[in-house]
């Protein structure tokens, strides 16, 4: 699901075949390359867990 949701607003797109490699938010009209549309999303879930586990130790 990450290359499905739009890394600039979090709109989730509906399905498309994998050979669909670009594509473009219809909320906030961003251009996605699908891999780094992911890339992005996996950034972000990974910064938020990091930033959840920093919290516990304080």
């Amino acid at each position: 699901m990450r290359d499905k949701r739009c890394s600039g607003c979090g709109y989730v797109s509906p399905t498309r075949s994998l050979d669909i490699r670009a594509w473009d938010c219809p909320n906030c009209k961003t251009h996605h390359a699908r891999g780094s549309n992911a890339a992005l999303n996996l950034l972000a879930v990974g910064l938020y867990r990091v930033s959840l586990s920093s919290d516990r130790k304080t």
